[in-house]
């Protein structure tokens, strides 16, 4: 197998584990197929093989990157919480505790986003 199948392998299996393919994930696709595996070697570990449930895992996501502000990865872990069980309810409150520790501004900008999302799903 080349370089460039396996790439578009691991990038397919990203796809289907976790719904969405990050920018970072095509390029290491493409340029380091050992660092992708890897990488998803270790999120397999932590997100698929947790001993915590799939929508705590979801959540716990969620109130990082929202702490982070990575508007991108709250978009996608929002996603992941409702498909995996999570009420709007629990994404706010996620998010409400994030803001706690990083600032009101965690808040707004991730309530922005859900609003965002919440929108598409009802037009």
């Amino acid at each position: 197998m080349n370089d460039e199948s396996s790439g578009d392998e691991l990038l397919e299996e990203i796809r289907r584990t976790r719904g969405f393919v990050e920018s970072f994930h095509r390029i290491l696709a493409k340029y380091d197929t050992s660092a992708l595996s890897t990488y998803s070697e270790l999120w397999s570990l932590n997100f698929q093989r947790s001993r915590l449930d799939i929508k705590t895992v979801s959540l716990i996501r969620l109130a990082v990157v929202a702490a982070l502000r990575d508007s991108t990865a709250v978009g996608h872990s929002f996603d992941q919480a409702m498909d995996n069980g999570a009420s709007v309810a629990e994404a706010v409150d996620a998010i409400k505790i994030s803001a706690y520790f990083s600032g009101i501004l965690t808040m707004v900008d991730s309530m922005k986003i859900i609003e965002e999302k919440l929108k598409k799903n009802v037009d």
